[in-house]
């Protein structure tokens, strides 16, 4: 909005069907994993209703109705009022890009930018420890623990992501020290490339 050509709400649209998109693409990536490694069923729980949000998301997205009675039951709180925009014309253009084409673009632009940060963690987990992991079961620890940070939600993910991704690497034999330390890397080569990279776009606009 500051460079003049995109209103606020023509972004908060695309955030929102970007952030259905990503609901998507890791809950099914952690329960196609769970299903795949054997991991205990009940873990299901935790893709299952990031997937049942998601499909909330998608059907507040398309009917107007909908999306005021959601609107109006967090609005009865402080703490959720604040959730959905408040621009009367959002729900016009949030419908206008929740058609199964965009979110299925959406859904495989998150699943290659995901095989990016599983391919950090794997390459991480496996230089640091001595036992290691599996490409498999760096896909069910990354798409795991993104997907109950939106179960969960938390300022980026903090506290949720970082204690699910160590307490799963602890489960594969990793241990507890060790994981910690991967985890604490992550978070520091995430925040080291947030800021590098948010700094260099902010010099050349």
């Amino acid at each position: 909005q500051e460079h003049g050509d995109i209103r606020m709400r023509q972004a908060a649209s695309g955030i929102f069907v970007g952030f259905v998109a990503d609901m998507l693409a890791l809950a099914l990536l952690a329960a196609a994993s769970i299903v795949v490694i054997g991991e205990p069923r009940p873990r299901l729980l935790i893709p299952g209703a990031a997937i049942a949000l998601a499909t909330l998301l998608v059907a507040m997205g398309r009917s107007e109705r909908l999306w005021y009675f959601v609107d109006r039951l967090l609005a009865r709180s402080r703490f959720t009022r604040g959730l959905l925009p408040k621009e009367a014309d959002i729900h016009q253009k949030v419908s206008a890009v929740m058609q199964a084409p965009v979110i299925a673009r959406g859904v495989a632009f998150s699943l290659a930018t995901t095989g990016l940060a599983i391919s950090s963690l794997y390459l991480l987990v496996n230089g640091l420890t001595f036992t290691g992991i599996s490409a498999l079961q760096a896909i069910y620890v990354h798409s795991f623990s993104e997907s109950a940070a939106t179960d969960i939600p938390s300022p980026g993910g903090i506290g949720v992501i970082d204690s699910s991704m160590a307490g799963l690497l602890n489960s594969l034999s990793i241990g507890w020290i060790r994981a910690t330390f991967v985890v604490l890397t992550i978070r520091s080569i995430d925040l080291l490339f947030k800021t590098v990279f948010g700094s260099l776009m902010l010099v050349i606009f």
